[in-house]
């Protein structure tokens, strides 16, 4: 699996200064699979009864093997196993789970266009476009992870593999975080449920 994110060190230039650009909408945007949450045009608050939100269910943090990379640090599963030979070699950590078929990757390259605004779905379609991918994933809502804003990517890469990406630009650096899972292995539910416990422990050390 690791070779589809190998591509990323030998494209990181050309994604890095085809990004900078404003942080407004694109002018050609990408389809969603869900409607923006944005759209406050609807009908006002006062015309539906009051409700009560349901509970938001704890997630409990990945408590596995600590990634670090430059200035961003991860947690994996219990019972992942850091791999020796990243994808990025040096720029790069790279843990994995043979029995799920899972891999965790992050990496940290160098921002080659300090000091520009970075579009995030404009990241986020260099990142696909770069990648060598049999199936491109869909670009989906930002998240934000330790108050600093990621695009996110998620989908189907090929048949057998489903790939949750993030990534931004902060501190002068491309931050790239990637979870693959094997389709039929992890459920749907199963992968959230992973997925939510590494972000739960993305850390970053910004100057």
């Amino acid at each position: 699996m690791s070779r589809h994110l190998g591509s990323l060190a030998l494209a990181a230039a050309l994604l890095l200064t085809t990004v900078g650009c404003s942080d407004d909408t694109p002018s050609d945007p990408e389809p969603s699979s869900s409607p923006s949450s944005d759209d406050s045009s609807g009908t006002p608050e006062t015309s539906a009864p009051p409700t009560s939100d349901p509970p938001t269910p704890s997630v409990s943090a990945a408590s596995g093997l600590r990634m670090t990379q430059g200035h961003l640090s991860v947690h994996a599963p219990e019972g992942w196993e850091k791999t020796p030979e990243p994808a990025l070699g040096e720029f790069s950590e790279q843990a994995d789970d043979p029995t799920l078929g899972s891999t965790l990757f992050i990496a940290e390259l160098p921002d080659l266009a300090p000091g520009t605004e970075v579009d995030l779905r404009e990241l986020a379609r260099s990142a696909i476009r770069t990648t060598q991918y049999l199936r491109d994933p869909e670009i989906v809502e930002p998240v934000e992870l330790d108050g600093v804003r990621w695009y996110h990517t998620s989908g189907r890469i090929d048949s057998v593999t489903y790939e949750d990406g993030f990534g931004t630009v902060a501190g002068g650096f491309f931050l790239r975080i990637g979870l693959r899972t094997g389709v039929r292995v992890v459920s749907p539910a199963e992968r959230e449920e992973l997925l939510a416990s590494v972000l739960a422990t993305v850390d970053l050390e910004l100057a």
